[in-house]
């Protein structure tokens, strides 16, 4: 019960944070809002991927060299549209700095190790999640929105239908708690809160059907996107990313963000 109630009321604080960020930006015409919060949770979510990585294995200085370097790319990402040429024009001074980084703090010394979990990080989080700016540049402030709330309420669904009906397990020894029972759950809940944000004007590029196509496919791979990230921590052999009270941390809060703002970029390209 008070895991329930601890989730809820952490659930209404970031979903009243993201409804004022975007208010932000819906009546100034800006971008400031949406950065932020996306900013904010990239970092801290990039800071506790590193963390899981463990302390020895990238040097305080290129962990924040590619936490700032992700949330330049958000910035930059924030306001214009990026493309694969960008992306390409960026990587080889993320791989300078963070080979300049460890250099001036250990040596060569694991230089391996620590260039591929920095290089990991930035793209398991910061990239992925930037492609909701991608959302907005084609399709406008309202469809980031309506993505933002498919993603979220759809994980939060499927967890109330794991608690509430249990079932069988999806992979135990990955993740106890993740049953089919929640990964039904995260597709209805998923489709409903598509067809709910078409009702209110948020998706009117898409016609109801493909609307349907689209909460079917995000319900779906949400659930992966969780089980992903369980698959971090049982690695690094701790039960949860970060701090944030009943939720876990910011890893916990972006993973299923991670996995469906790609994912609905592209699949309502082909769509629209």
């Amino acid at each position: 019960m008070k895991s329930i109630l601890g989730k809820t009321i952490v659930g209404i604080v970031v979903l009243s944070i993201t409804l004022s960020l975007i208010a932000v930006d819906h009546f100034f015409g800006v971008s400031l809002g949406m950065f932020c919060l996306i900013g904010t949770i990239a970092a801290l979510a990039q800071w506790e991927f590193y963390a899981l990585a463990g302390r020895d294995a990238i040097p305080p200085a290129a962990r924040i060299t590619c936490i700032a370097f992700g949330l330049s790319y958000l910035a930059f990402h924030a306001h214009l549209v990026a493309d694969r040429n960008t992306l390409a024009a960026c990587v080889p001074f993320l791989l300078a700095a963070i080979f300049l980084s460890h250099y001036m703090q250990r040596g060569y010394a694991g230089m391996m190790k620590s260039l591929a979990l920095s290089i990991t990080g930035f793209v398991y989080v910061p990239f992925m999640l930037g492609h909701i700016f991608d959302v907005r540049h084609a399709w406008g402030l309202k469809a980031a929105l309506a993505l933002m709330l498919i993603a979220k309420i759809g994980d939060t669904g499927g967890w109330a239908f794991g608690k509430l009906f249990g079932g069988p397990k999806m992979a135990p020894r990955i993740s106890p708690n993740k049953t089919w029972a929640g990964y039904l759950g995260s597709i209805v809940f998923s489709v409903a809160v598509a067809v709910l944000t078409k009702k209110l004007g948020l998706m009117d590029f898409l016609p109801m059907g493909k609307v349907v196509i689209l909460g079917l496919v995000l319900g779906a791979i949400t659930p992966p996107g969780d089980l992903a990230e369980s698959m971090l921590k049982r690695d690094a052999a701790v039960k949860d990313s970060g701090l944030i009270p009943s939720m876990g941390g910011f890893l916990d809060l972006a993973d299923s963000p991670i996995f469906s703002f790609p994912a609905a970029y592209y699949l309502m390209l082909a769509l629209a």
